[in-house]
């Protein structure tokens, strides 16, 4: 049976997969990758927020916060989907939008932190 620590760093590590994923900068032409992607880690941060109140460890509470913090003020799903219709093939806005993501899950060293975290489970 998977203890909930490893239920939870598998789940990190699933979402720093994607967040990977958009740093490629491979795909920053794929409007439908960026999409999807961000829609997997919105899903992950979600979970976790919802499961990992049980594990015991410090750095978790403190990124906890920084979770709930990213999905209270960001939510590019919209533009994403205004940009489908409008710029599906305008590389540069692609690029800037993904950029933008990734700008947002860097903020307050989230990332770095989810990593951390990741190691110490």
């Amino acid at each position: 049976m998977v203890s909930r620590n490893e239920h939870v760093r598998g789940i990190l590590i699933q979402m720093l997969e994607s967040h990977d994923i958009l740093r490629d900068p491979g795909y920053h032409e794929d409007l439908d990758l960026v999409k999807k992607e961000l829609v997997r880690i919105n899903g992950f941060l979600k979970v976790m927020l919802k499961k990992g109140g049980e594990v015991q460890s410090s750095d978790f509470r403190s990124i906890r916060a920084k979770f709930e913090r990213y999905l209270e003020n960001y939510y590019f799903e919209k533009e994403i989907d205004t940009m489908s219709t409008l710029y599906s093939g305008d590389v540069g806005r692609i690029r800037s939008m993904r950029l933008k993501i990734l700008e947002a899950l860097n903020e307050h060293k989230m990332i770095d932190d989810a990593r951390r975290l990741v190691d110490e489970l």
